[in-house]
């Protein structure tokens, strides 16, 4: 073997460490940004969507074992957190064939949606179902029994 053709193998071979050292920094760094991403996303907060009520103090509900009464006229559905719903859908069982169904609705934090539905339609045993989602795309449901 000539002197030209081992120091073309020499840096052949530096050029093999070189690459597989670089590869294994570009794995080891993907890896550390994907677990970050994972963990901002596991960190942001999280909205929660329910039907408002006001505490009921009266006699008739502490024997009974009620906590609360629905509060208004109509069904009013607060978001409790600090982070944003998305596309917050209600089912509201009814008296009515079907039951009420609005579609899409964002609600901000702390803001309430005011429905066009009377308290006064659900059943005495009522459980409505509220369904959002929040900015990194999770989706939750929420239950209130009525």
């Amino acid at each position: 073997m000539s002197v030209f053709e081992i120091c073309t193998l020499v840096l052949q071979i530096l050029n093999l460490i070189v690459l597989t050292m670089t590869l294994a920094k570009l794995w080891q760094y993907t890896t550390e940004t994907k677990r970050i991403a994972v963990a901002s996303v596991a960190s942001m907060p999280i909205p929660c969507v329910v039907l408002k009520q006001m505490p009921d103090k009266s006699d008739e509900a502490i024997v009974e074992g009620q906590a609360g009464l629905i509060a208004g006229q109509t069904l009013v559905f607060k978001n409790v957190r600090t982070a944003l719903a998305l596309a917050v859908r209600m089912t509201i069982p009814s008296t009515q064939p079907r039951p009420y169904e609005p579609q899409g609705i964002p609600l901000s934090p702390g803001e309430e949606f005011q429905s066009t539905w009377a308290r006064n339609v659900l059943p005495d045993t009522a459980t409505i179902f509220v369904e959002f989602e929040s900015l990194n795309g999770g989706k939750y449901k929420t239950e209130t029994h009525c």
